[in-house]
């Protein structure tokens, strides 16, 4: 005969030694920085600015992938730990500690208006204007009521970046606070960019796409998002929605994404 176990059945003390136990193990949850979960800060930002200074997220109960939405119905993922301090050369040298934070704007727009992008690149595309204008006005307005501040931007590092000119020319622009991602900060690799003019200063794996695949953080279930690497002089790089890494011709409507730099 089977043998059927009793329920336990807890006093008040052993409920709360249970639920003094529940809250600790979910404490150390939250602390641990390579935890493969994402949790909504919006409610607990309070400490994030101190936990950048001091470069230490789990000390705040953050973590790389944690994310908080604004009123814009953008959401905001924690990145990267320095994503460019101490810079690549003396045109990007940031030496203020920070996070870089990747913007879901779960909006779509053409990377550029014309199938012809050769003589623009990302520097005079549709996207960079997009996000330049429309995006960062939207992120300062989050921030404001956010953490507070005159304009928005008192969080917001900027420093100059090397965009492409042409599909096979690059220049540095001047101080950014914004931009596009690029192949390489989201899969680590050149896969579908033509060239190493492509990367500009954007040419290491973030953080949070070590720890989860990028259709997890940048795509809605049926929706490519673009990047701002170009695949030859008339397609751009985007990520799938469905986990992999292709090209589109520029003219098509894929989702639109940022990185900025919080300090």
């Amino acid at each position: 005969m089977a043998t059927v176990s009793k329920p336990i059945i807890l006093d008040e003390t052993g409920q709360a030694i249970l639920g003094a136990l529940e809250d600790i193990a979910e404490s150390m949850d939250n602390r641990n920085p390579n935890r493969r979960t994402q949790r909504n800060i919006t409610g607990d930002l309070a400490n994030l600015a101190t936990a950048v200074a001091e470069q230490d997220l789990a000390k705040y109960g953050y973590s790389i992938g944690d994310y908080f939405i604004g009123a814009s119905g953008y959401y905001y993922y924690l990145a990267d730990m320095d994503t460019f301090y101490g810079g690549y050369n003396q045109y990007a040298t940031v030496n203020t500690h920070h996070i870089g934070i990747v913007v879901d704007t779960k909006q779509e727009r053409a990377w550029h208006s014309s199938s012809d992008v050769t003589n623009v690149g990302y520097n005079g595309s549709s996207l960079k204007t997009y996000i330049n204008g429309t995006v960062l006005n939207n992120v300062k307005s989050d921030f404001r009521t956010l953490f507070g501040g005159s304009t928005g931007a008192e969080h917001l590092l900027s420093h100059q970046k090397l965009y492409t000119t042409a599909f096979a020319n690059w220049a540095w622009t001047a101080d950014q606070v914004i931009s596009a991602l690029t192949e390489v900060q989201v899969f680590g690799a050149s896969i579908w960019s033509g060239n190493s003019y492509q990367q500009g200063e954007g040419s290491t794996l973030l953080e949070i796409f070590r720890k989860f695949a990028p259709y997890k953080i940048l795509n809605a279930a049926d929706k490519h998002a673009w990047l701002r690497s170009l695949a030859s002089s008339s397609g751009a790089c985007y990520a799938s929605y469905t986990g992999g890494a292709s090209n589109y011709g520029v003219t098509a409507s894929c989702r639109v994404s940022g990185l900025i730099l919080f300090h």
